[in-house]
């Protein structure tokens, strides 16, 4: 990530601010591409338990105001 920084410092100044775009591109990439999601259990099974844990807030505020999405 430092040496990213320091090349797109360059390259701003270099470009008299031209590549600033970029810059901010190419450093979001490297920190997207960098993350990493560690788990002690499955991720099934913590999307099965958030399916269970669905509520009935959306189809109750629907109604309140009446909105009707054709179901």
């Amino acid at each position: 990530l430092a040496w990213i920084n320091i090349s797109n410092l360059f390259l701003i100044i270099l470009t008299a601010g031209l590549f600033y775009p970029w810059a901010k591109v190419r450093a979001t990439r490297y920190m997207v591409n960098s993350i990493r999601l560690n788990s002690s259990a499955s991720l099934d099974e913590f999307v099965a338990g958030e399916n269970e844990a669905v509520s009935a807030l959306g189809e109750e505020f629907g109604d309140m105001m009446d909105l009707d999405f054709g179901g």
